[in-house]
C-alpha cells in the first residue's frame, strides 16, 4: 500500500477508536503506529525489519511502558502490516525466524483497487471495534 492509503486507513480506524473511547489519544497513536513500519525502508530491509510480529510486540511494549494508553501504536502497526499483506508484495511476518514472505498477492500499490481493498479491510476493522466497544 502507499502512504496515502495507510494514512487514510489509520485516520479512519483512529477516529473510530477515539469515538468509542471518548479520547483523541488513540487517533494520534494509531496514526503514528501506522507510519512506523515504513521506517525500515530508510534504515534496514524494507518489509522485513519492522513489518513483522516481533517488531510490533517490542515497539508496543516500549510505548506501553511509557504510558498504558500507548498500546494503540501497536494497533496502527498491525493495521499497516495487514494492509501490506494484501498488496502485490509479501511481508516477512515472522522475520527473523523465517525469510518466507506472507501475503495474498492483492492489487498493485497505488491503484483504485488497492485503495478500495484497504478501505474495505479498515471498515471491517472499524465495525469490529464498535461491536467490541459495545460489549465492554
Amino acid at each position: 500500500m502507499n502512504r496515502r492509503d495507510h494514512t487514510l486507513c489509520a485516520l479512519l480506524l483512529g477516529v473510530t477508536i477515539s469515538i468509542c473511547t471518548l479520547s483523541v489519544v488513540p487517533l494520534v497513536l494509531v496514526y503514528v503506529g501506522s507510519n512506523l513500519p515504513d521506517l525500515d525502508a530508510v534504515i534496514f530491509k524494507h518489509r522485513k525489519t519492522l513489518h513483522n510480529v516481533f517488531s510490533v510486540i517490542i515497539i508496543t511494549c516500549v510505548f506501553y511502558s511509557a504510558s498504558h494508553g500507548f498500546w494503540f501504536v501497536g494497533v496502527g502497526m498491525l493495521l499497516h502490516i495487514v494492509l501490506d499483506m494484501c498488496s502485490k508484495s509479501n511481508v516477512f511476518f515472522f522475520y527473523p525466524l523465517s525469510n518466507k514472505g506472507v501475503g495474498v498477492r492483492g492489487p498493485r500499490n497505488g491503484t483504485l483497487w488497492s485503495t478500495m481493498l484497504s478501505l474495505i479491510i479498515t471498515v471491517l476493522l472499524c465495525w469490529l471495534v464498535v461491536l467490541v466497544s459495545k460489549n465492554i
